[in-house]
């Protein structure tokens, strides 16, 4: 059952991130097939970043930054024991992060107004946690898979979250 879950995962990873990736290019933005532990960070506004860790990859850490207003970040990773920790500050920033597989873990904080933490995990054991400042912010979240955990802090006015867990 684990090993056809993860196959199916990452089929659907395989072809999120490809559009993905041709949305962000279409934008003027950048893509990368980043190796195990790697850092970005990125300043400028109007920004889109793609990102492609894995395959079925095993200890994949990404770390990104980004800095300045209506940034645009998608980060996909597979397989076991993957993280991402991403951060934006500024104002009307979007991440869109997704992982496949087992015992992942994503961390996002975004400070700003306006911002939005989009996130989907598929699997087992998967980790969502999320920390936004600011006013207007919008946290959703979709697990799909057994022993998944979630955890969102807002500080502000007139933000919203939204988990899925199945």
């Amino acid at each position: 059952m684990t090993l056809s879950l993860l196959r199916h995962s990452h089929t659907l990873l395989c072809l999120l991130a490809s559009l993905l990736s041709i949305c962000a290019q279409a934008e003027g933005g950048f893509r990368a097939d980043l190796a195990p532990d790697t850092e970005l960070l990125s300043f400028a506004e109007q920004q889109a970043l793609a990102v492609w860790q894995g395959g079925r990859g095993t200890g994949n850490h990404a770390v990104i930054e980004q800095q300045g207003d209506r940034q645009r970040l998608v980060a996909v990773q597979a397989g076991y024991n993957n993280a991402i920790e991403a951060r934006q500050f500024g104002a009307n920033n979007v991440a869109a992060l997704v992982q496949g597989g087992i015992n992942n873990l994503i961390q996002i904080t975004q400070a700003g107004l306006g911002n939005l933490a989009s996130i989907v995990q598929g699997g087992q054991g998967q980790i969502a946690q999320v920390a936004q400042n600011g006013n207007y912010n919008t946290v959703e979240i979709m697990q799909l898979g057994n022993g998944m955990r979630a955890s969102v802090t807002q500080n502000g006015n007139n933000n919203a979250t939204r988990i899925i867990q199945h």
